[in-house]
Formats: C-alpha cells, structure tokens, sequence
C-alpha cells in the first residue's frame, strides 16, 4: 500500500474553514482563562499537521472544540485546561 501526501485546493479550503470555528474558542482561551497564546497556536497548529501527515487526512477536532468551548464558558484555570487535553 502506498502512502503519499496530496495537496489540494480543496484541501487548502478546508484548513481555512477550520478558523471559523477554532479561532474565537482559541481567543476566548487567550482572554478568559489566560493560556499563553504562543504555546496554545503553537500546540495547536503542531498537532494538526502531525495528526495530517500520520492520516494522509484532515482531522476532526470536535474534541478541542468541546474543551475550549467549556473552558471559557466556566473560566477553568490553564494547568486544568492542559490536563483536559492529554
């Protein structure tokens, strides 16, 4: 079986579409509970194109949605916010 990477528009579009979502939830993490916003783009940007490369494919990320829609919502402290990741 032969794996290889493919690039295309469509695929472009789709990363983009992701900041929609994960952008505000991002800010609202950087304003509400005090996350770095370094380490949280940096993380962030680091696990998508991992979790790209490793599938060959675009990854869901409803699960860092979830957690950074109840982090802002209950203010959760950012050494909690962390442990909810992992």
């Amino acid at each position: 079986m032969s794996r290889s990477i493919r690039f295309s528009l469509s695929e472009l579009s789709g990363g983009l579409g992701l900041f929609g979502t994960a952008l505000p939830i991002a800010l609202g993490l950087v304003l509400v509970s005090g996350l770095d916003p370094t380490g949280l783009f940096l993380a962030f940007g680091a696990y998508l194109v991992l979790a790209g490369l490793y599938f060959l494919i675009p990854v869901s990320v409803e699960p860092m949605k979830v957690i950074g829609a109840y982090a802002v919502a209950t203010g959760l402290e950012p050494d909690a916010i962390m442990a909810s990741t992992l």
